[in-house]
């Protein structure tokens, strides 16, 4: 539906009608709704009900969901867990799943010709969005496929997935930044979200605490958790 601007000057003529077509579509506001759904700000399992404009939206924008792309379709994926609707949000998650692009041998060249080997150790890449050159911003690459690893990690943070989509993200890294500002602020928050669920940071570790020469206690765990066990020891002996 065309946006109307409506200009009046001190005469008392009828109103000029500037007609701007496009700039407000159908398809476009089809891809807002997630955005605002999605960062509504309802913190998972919240108790406060969701209305019933926050329903209607996002029955309406689930059963449309076909004409979303990776993006926007991410971002319902949040929203419904945000909310609560736990087979609505793994039902995206499927979605997304069926619209990934896997790269299982990212080491090999798509220019050279002839037989190529890959290293069996070389992890995988995959990503949603488009590789070059793309129309509006929702397509591009690096945001859809951060906003797919967020819904992953929210919603299925054992999936398959998530080792070879933080790959792609960290492979398409230019220098210490992404392509712009706003790729690299939004990675960094998703890598956050990964580190945060995959508890990367707190690695398993073993020790052994020794008191007077002699083997006190040994035990295996996070690291954190460790440390706090043998101040709990140290301080008792």
């Amino acid at each position: 539906m065309p946006r109307v601007f409506s200009t009046r000057n001190s005469s008392k003529k009828k109103p000029t009608t500037i007609s701007r077509p496009g700039c407000c579509t159908r398809s476009r506001c089809i891809a807002l709704g997630p955005r605002v759904l999605g960062t509504a700000g309802v913190p998972p399992a919240s108790s406060s009900p969701v209305s019933q404009f926050q329903s209607t939206a996002f029955n309406n924008l689930f059963a449309n969901r076909d004409k979303l792309n990776a993006y926007t379709r991410a971002l319902l994926a949040l929203a419904a867990h945000n909310y609560g609707y736990s087979d609505k949000a793994k039902t995206l998650i499927e979605n997304l799943e069926n619209g990934v692009k896997v790269d299982s041998t990212p080491d090999t060249s798509v220019v050279q010709q002839g037989a190529q080997s890959s290293d069996p150790s070389v992890m995988a890449t995959a990503h949603w969005g488009e590789d070059g050159i793309y129309w509006r911003w929702s397509d591009g690459g690096v945001e859809a496929t951060s906003f797919a690893l967020r819904a992953l990690l929210a919603i299925d943070p054992q999936n398959k997935l998530i080792e070879p989509v933080s790959n792609w993200l960290i492979k398409n890294r230019r220098g210490a930044q992404w392509s712009n500002t706003r790729d690299t602020a939004i990675v960094v928050l998703t890598l956050n979200d990964y580190l945060r669920t995959t508890r990367e940071l707190e690695p398993q570790i073993s020790y052994e605490l020794l008191v007077n020469g002699s083997s006190n206690r040994q035990q295996t765990g996070h690291r954190r958790r460790c440390a706090q066990r043998a101040q709990q020891v140290r301080d008792s002996s």
